[in-house]
């Protein structure tokens, strides 16, 4: 599994701990914000490309698991997790390092799964694994790209989705394996959107990983003419998004993030890590 391990990858893919049909066999962590230098450093370039609202909102994203963590004395996001668990964790700033590559390959995985990873992996880290596949947060072909939810909210969609597809050298432009829908609602947020989707992933991850080898049959090429692609939004765009009546999170959407990571912290308590299920063979993601 590579995966950036913020609050909203934790609760896409902690049900996977607590299936008997899986083993993660490993995690690679990327550093969140992404980008080069330590974590100011990082967010500091962040507020440069989309100002200091949207940059203080993905910091409390940030913060409150941590400060619930502390609180409760107990770990609330995927690497803490994992690591009380004995799962191997190995944290980069570069996924396609060689340290990367080498630490997938060693686990043999039947798959590579990415969930949130901000950094295009190259071709000797896909073929580390069977197969890679990928979680987005919008419809694909439509939305690829970066916070997906945001832009949804700002273009005034009706409704959106997740989409997990197998990964291909292009980002977010693999065959299609599955695709949830749900409503975009009038009153919603970034972050209460963006946790409604977590949640329609988590849901339906299980059950796409439980049908390969044999989905990859039935998976669907997406349509290039169909295809939009979104950057960073600036502080412009939050601008925009405010005067449509979106915000970006209320209080109690940190809340209820802090509540979905509990909630997936007791689903996978005293659990075992190792479960010797898989299709064809070799475990692991």
């Amino acid at each position: 599994m590579i995966t950036n391990g913020n609050a909203f990858s934790t609760i896409e893919v902690m049900p996977l701990l607590d299936d008997p049909r899986f083993t993660v066999a490993g995690v690679v962590l990327m550093q969140v914000p992404p980008g080069h230098g330590g974590s100011l450093r990082r967010l500091l370039h962040l507020a440069r490309r989309t100002g200091a609202r949207y940059t203080g909102y993905k910091a409390l994203c940030q913060l409150f698991p941590r400060i619930s963590s502390a609180v409760s004395r107990r770990p609330a996001l995927l690497a803490d997790i994992c690591r009380r668990a004995g799962i191997p964790v190995l944290a980069v700033s570069n996924v396609n390092e060689r340290s990367t590559v080498n630490f997938v390959t060693r686990l043999e995985p039947d798959v590579l799964l990415s969930a949130s990873c901000p950094q295009i992996m190259g071709a000797p880290l896909l073929a580390a694994a069977r197969i890679g596949i990928n979680v987005h947060q919008a419809l694909l072909p439509a939305y690829g790209g970066i916070a997906p939810y945001f832009w949804a909210l700002h273009r005034a969609e009706e409704g959106t989705g997740v989409t997990i597809h197998i990964l291909a050298p292009q980002v977010d432009a693999g065959p299609i394996l599955r695709q949830e829908e749900i409503d975009v609602r009038p009153r919603d947020t970034a972050l209460g959107l963006q946790l409604r989707l977590v949640r329609a992933a988590s849901r339906a991850l299980p059950e796409v990983l439980s049908d390969l080898p044999a989905a990859l049959a039935d998976a669907r090429a997406q349509e290039p003419m169909d295809r939009t692609f979104f950057d960073w939004p600036s502080p412009a765009d939050v601008s925009a998004l405010r005067r449509q009546g979106h915000r970006l999170a209320r209080w109690r959407d940190y809340l209820e993030m802090i509540h979905a990571l509990r909630a997936s912290e007791v689903l996978v308590a005293g659990r075992a890590h190792r479960q010797d299920v898989s299709y064809g063979g070799r475990d692991g993601s």
